[in-house]
């Protein structure tokens, strides 16, 4: 198993991923954060591209697999 990589999150993004591991989907997600949907989405896409993923799920079992959260 790969151990800890530093990354740097914000504490929204780090909350977003919290969220999505908790099951939310990004509207629902983008609610508990009170933003706009395409504020989240936008996040979201940040994050992918950032760690050179695709998915959601990609980038949960990176930041599980890291402990990121």
């Amino acid at each position: 198993m790969p151990g800890y990589v530093q990354v740097s999150l914000t504490a929204t993004e780090r909350h977003l991923l919290e969220l999505f591991a908790r099951g939310h989907t990004p509207a629902q997600a983008a609610e508990a954060l009170c933003q706009a949907p395409m504020e989240t989405e936008a996040l979201l896409a940040s994050l992918l591209r950032r760690y050179g993923l695709t998915t959601r799920r990609q980038l949960l079992a990176r930041a599980v697999v890291y402990r990121w959260i």
